[in-house]
């Protein structure tokens, strides 16, 4: 039952985060020219299925981390709870995301285009780039620490240690990308967008599946380390009463 729960969750918060795979909704023959958001622009036909999928895998990301509080501490010790922390700001962020969507199209559209120009700082724009940014800063610190928590456990080395740089590095060079693609060509930057989105949801769908398995295994063997002191205890006590009954 724990084994199916933990896969539920993450397959739940894998699909769900990636919900631009769906992008042959999009209206425009090539969407991802664009930002991967911009699927979930409030003037999209599908825009609610999007933003549907995002406050799905904000929410299941916050339980995530509820979970991983204890969960995390076999593999990670103490940072368990800042990685929580990072996670589950990220995973509001997310929702957040999914609310604050952008009103249009800036990248397709013209109209939208001149309007983000002459005020970037409306509301309904800057929103979305605030909860977007703090999804993203969140997702980073997340690695950071998990990083940090794996060096101090000397555990970085592994294959598990370097993986997860990995994917720290893939998530850096995402978000830098990004900006680099905008600011030279203003189009493309959803294609590397979506990698970094793929990734992250990849670090979520493990987080939680390890906040529950990892939880699991110290139970199990808190278990089986109580039934063993146990049994020593009453074998004390049986070796005492024979003791005494010897001495009488």
């Amino acid at each position: 039952m724990r084994r199916t729960f933990a896969i539920l969750l993450a397959a739940g918060v894998l699909l769900s985060y990636d919900s631009w795979v769906l992008l042959f909704l999009s209206p425009y023959p090539f969407p991802l020219t664009g930002y991967v958001s911009e699927l979930a622009a409030a003037d999209q036909p599908y825009s609610w299925l999007f933003r549907s999928g995002d406050a799905l895998a904000g929410s299941l990301m916050v339980l995530i981390a509820i979970l991983g509080v204890r969960g995390w501490r076999p593999r990670f010790g103490r940072a368990a709870m800042p990685l929580a922390v990072a996670i589950g700001v990220a995973g509001l962020a997310t929702i957040g995301d999914s609310i604050a969507a952008l009103p249009c199209t800036q990248t397709f559209d013209p109209v939208c285009y001149a309007e983000y120009t002459a005020n970037p700082l409306r509301p309904d724009f800057l929103l979305h780039a605030i909860a977007s940014s703090i999804v993203a800063i969140g997702a980073m610190a997340s690695l950071v620490i998990a990083v940090i928590a794996l060096r101090r456990r000397g555990s970085l080395g592994t294959a598990y240690g370097r993986g997860v740089l990995a994917v720290l590095g893939v998530l850096i060079v995402a978000n830098i990308g990004s900006v680099i693609i905008e600011m030279t060509w203003r189009a493309g930057q959803g294609y590397i967008q979506a990698l970094g989105v793929l990734v992250l949801a990849a670090w979520a769908a493990h987080l939680g599946f390890i906040a529950v398995m990892d939880r699991g295994a110290a139970v199990d063997r808190g278990a089986v380390d109580r039934g063993a002191d146990d049994r020593g205890a009453e074998a004390d006590r049986g070796a005492a009463v024979d003791r005494g009954s010897a001495d009488a």
